[in-house]
């Protein structure tokens, strides 16, 4: 509900409590529980501490096969998902996976879950032959054993909405994405909704279709702001899509101001080295291209294409940022 100070205080009571009884698992979980909250305050390097101390201690009293190590892996890997480092990422998601199929068995929710997050991880890598099969064979069993209106089968859906935009098919990109969120919301799974809302603007902004983009974007930032606060990074990632749909109404003016915030709440909540904060600079600069300053567009674009990392962001920021300093010297008469 938003009041994450009041959550912590009842985690570290519950913490202290659980110590006492020598209750391990449960220590364990409070630990998840409390990395969690500093993940949602922006805190992303102790939330990898806390997900690592609550692995650790599991392991240390015996009970690294525990369902909960499951979730604590899948916690750790959307979390380095989060900030570009796929590679790592990957790796929890195959560790969580090959857990909870030895727990929980094959066709287990949880275990399908998993091998769709690893399949949204081979479309961050290019891998989109690989994923789109994989998340057709997981579909099938989704519908099979929850039925269409579960809310993993919206997740089915938006990921195979993704992998159509990044084919460049934005009529399938949209209907599949609706489905999900039409799911979600019926379910009231609040959680995901704020985040296919996202995903919802982000291709009918593709497809054109910005009147619905703005809609689907507002509704999710309103949400968003309602339980994380308008200050938190998050806020700013959505500014940042708002702000692409604004430029692309002609409405210069409103998407400089999205833009401005978008950088300046990314590099406070995300910091910034977050690939998410890259591509919010990376927006404000293009933007200034379509301002008429494309000479002041040059100096940010050329930092942009400097970034490192073992991740999928970095190679293509530095490919689309290479491509705005093209357009930028082509405005200023460079050939």
């Amino acid at each position: 509900a938003g009041e994450k100070q009041v959550a912590r205080q009842m985690f570290d009571r519950s913490l202290t409590v659980r110590r006492n009884l020598k209750d391990e698992a449960g220590v364990a979980e409070n630990l998840r529980d409390l990395a969690q909250l500093d993940v949602e305050l922006g805190n992303a390097d102790a939330g990898v501490r806390g997900y690592r101390a609550a692995l650790a201690h599991l392991q240390a009293h015996g009970h690294a096969r525990h369902p909960l190590a499951v979730e604590i892996q899948r916690s750790l890997a959307l979390l380095y998902r989060n900030r570009g480092e796929t590679d790592a990422a990957l790796a929890s998601f195959q560790r969580a996976r090959e857990l909870a199929e030895d727990i929980h068995g094959p066709r287990h929710p949880l275990t399908q879950a998993l091998r769709r997050h690893i399949a949204a991880v081979q479309v961050d890598l290019g891998q989109l032959v690989e994923a789109d099969a994989e998340l057709r064979r997981l579909h099938a069993m989704t519908l099979e054993s929850l039925g269409p209106n579960h809310r993993d089968a919206a997740s089915s859906w938006n990921s195979m909405g993704i992998i159509a935009w990044e084919r460049g098919d934005d009529d399938t990109a949209v209907r599949d994405v609706a489905r999900a969120v039409g799911i979600w919301r019926a379910n009231e799974s609040l959680q995901i909704l704020p985040g296919g809302l996202f995903n919802y603007g982000m291709v009918l902004h593709s497809a054109g279709r910005y009147d619905e983009a703005l809609a689907a974007l507002e509704e999710s930032r309103q949400m968003r702001v309602s339980t994380i606060g308008a200050s938190h990074a998050l806020i700013g990632e959505t500014d940042r899509m708002i702000g692409e749909v604004l430029a692309s109404k002609g409405d210069l003016a409103g998407a400089t101001e999205r833009f401005d915030r978008a950088v300046r709440l990314t590099r406070v909540g995300f910091g910034p080295d977050h690939p998410r904060t890259w591509f919010a600079e990376l927006s404000m600069a293009r933007h200034l291209t379509r301002l008429g300053r494309p000479q002041d567009a040059l100096a940010p674009l050329d930092a942009l294409t400097r970034h490192d990392g073992s991740g999928s962001e970095a190679p293509k920021l530095g490919w689309l940022a290479r491509g705005y300093m093209a357009q930028a010297g082509c405005r200023m008469g460079e050939k």
